[in-house]
């Protein structure tokens, strides 16, 4: 499934970026549902993976089921619609947090492992003296 990018262009309009990991295609539109768009045109210097944006109506976004394809050079293929880019990036955001945590964790246990060490140091420095 290929990635997008849902960006508000005015209070109709969505501009959808769907992130393709090839060229351009010599041919391209995306697929809203019954609905087709012609791909917007790339920026100067535009290079590399092509990021395709296209103008889509907001109210064909704002169901809860919506179908995006990309049809690039006579392939389909699938775009993660609005719901879905969403859901991702919440995801994102919990992996980053609890690799955050995670660090943090370890962070702490290296520090409580050595303090400890310096503890048992301690002790046995103490009970040398009192055998002493």
């Amino acid at each position: 499934m290929l990635r997008s990018e849902f960006v508000s262009a005015g209070q109709d309009v969505t501009l959808v970026r769907v992130l393709f990991e090839e060229a351009r295609p010599a041919s391209a539109e995306l697929v809203v549902g019954q609905e087709r768009f012609e791909p917007l045109p790339d920026p100067p210097g535009a290079a590399g993976a092509w990021r395709g944006g296209f103008a889509v109506p907001a109210s064909l976004l704002g169901g809860g089921d919506v179908r995006l394809v990309l049809r690039a050079d006579g392939r389909e293929l699938p775009v993660e619609g609005p719901g879905d880019a969403a859901l991702l990036e919440r995801l994102r955001a919990a992996e980053a947090s609890a690799a955050e945590a995670r660090a943090l964790a370890a962070q702490r246990a290296s520090a409580a492992v050595a303090a400890a060490a310096e503890h048992a140091r301690t002790l046995e420095t103490l009970q040398e003296r009192d055998a002493a």
